[in-house]
C-alpha cells in the first residue's frame, strides 16, 4: 500500500503548477515508491519459496511464470 501511495503522490505533485517533474519531492517520492515495490516483490518471493505453509502470499508467484496474468496484471 506504502508503494502505491508514494506512487499516486508522486503523479499528482508533478503535473501539478507547483512542483516540476524533477524537483526533489516528486524524485523522491519515485524512489521510495520503488523501493516499495522491490521489497514487495521479495517478500512475496521470500514468503511463497518458504517452507512453512502458515502463511498464504499475496501475490503467488505463481503468477509470474504466466504470461496471461502478467499481462492482466500490468
Amino acid at each position: 500500500m506504502a508503494a502505491t501511495i508514494f506512487l499516486i503522490t508522486a503523479l499528482l505533485q508533478g503535473g501539478d503548477g507547483n512542483a516540476s517533474w524533477s524537483s526533489a519531492q516528486v524524485v523522491t517520492l519515485l524512489v521510495f515508491s520503488a523501493l516499495a515495490w522491490i521489497g514487495f516483490a521479495a517478500w512475496e518471493r521470500f514468503i511463497t519459496n518458504s517452507t512453512t505453509r502458515g502463511t498464504e502470499p499475496i501475490f503467488p508467484w505463481r503468477f509470474v511464470y504466466n504470461r496471461v496474468w502478467v499481462g492482466m496484471l500490468l
